[in-house]
């Protein structure tokens, strides 16, 4: 039986191997993500109420990979 992947890239470059919903290109556990997400990320007219180098974007904490690129981010912000 064939069924397609889903298509998150994780922070450390390896693909996500759980199959995809029916309706969606992503995952049961990254389609929430994504749509959690959306309220957090700005857009072209949000981007410029910004201080420039004030501001930070950290990703999903979902493998060691991201944890530790976010602790790092974190770090050089403060």
């Amino acid at each position: 039986m064939q069924y397609t992947l889903c298509r998150h890239i994780k922070t450390n470059g390896t693909r996500c191997k759980a199959p995809s919903l029916t309706d969606g290109f992503w995952c049961y556990f990254h389609h929430h993500l994504h749509q959690r997400h959306t309220t957090f990320r700005h857009t072209e007219a949000t981007r410029s109420y910004r201080i420039p180098g004030q501001h930070i974007e950290l990703t999903a904490l979902e493998d060691r990979e991201s944890v530790q690129v976010a602790l790092s981010v974190v770090i050089n912000a403060l």
